[in-house]
């Protein structure tokens, strides 16, 4: 009995290999940002982000940006700790890319379907990606 436990708690604690390999070395182009008062659809292709599983870290762009972050991934129960970016200020961008880094910073779920990849707080989705 204390092994099956034991099984099934390694399970839940450690990474979906198959999640971050579908995810890992590929530029995921934001296409949508869920705010609570409005989406915002993006219509530019230069807001991106792309995984690195060997170095669990994240890079990008905001739109006007480089940013990057560490993460960690268990299940589809996903961290990003110290994102940080450029600083330039970009008047056309800067709005979208506000929100992407806010709200890449609350998710605390990933999810990829059908082609495209979810963030979520809780059961709310905060961005959403496609190839």
């Amino acid at each position: 009995m204390a092994a099956l436990l034991n099984a099934c708690n390694t399970s839940r604690n450690h990474t979906d290999p198959a999640l971050e390999t579908s995810i890992t070395g590929i530029n995921w182009y934001l296409s949508k940002i869920y705010l609570p008062s409005s989406n915002m659809d993006i219509s530019n292709r230069k807001s991106f982000i792309k995984f690195d599983a060997e170095k669990h870290s994240t890079g990008g762009n905001g739109g006007c940006n480089s940013f990057g972050s560490s993460y960690s991934l268990k299940g589809n129960v996903i961290a990003f700790k110290g994102v940080f970016s450029t600083k330039m200020y970009c008047e056309e961008f800067q709005k979208q890319e506000d929100a992407f880094f806010k709200q890449l910073e609350l998710a605390d779920k990933i999810e990829l379907k059908d082609s495209k990849l979810y963030l979520y707080r809780s059961e709310a989705v905060l961005l959403e990606f496609v190839k």
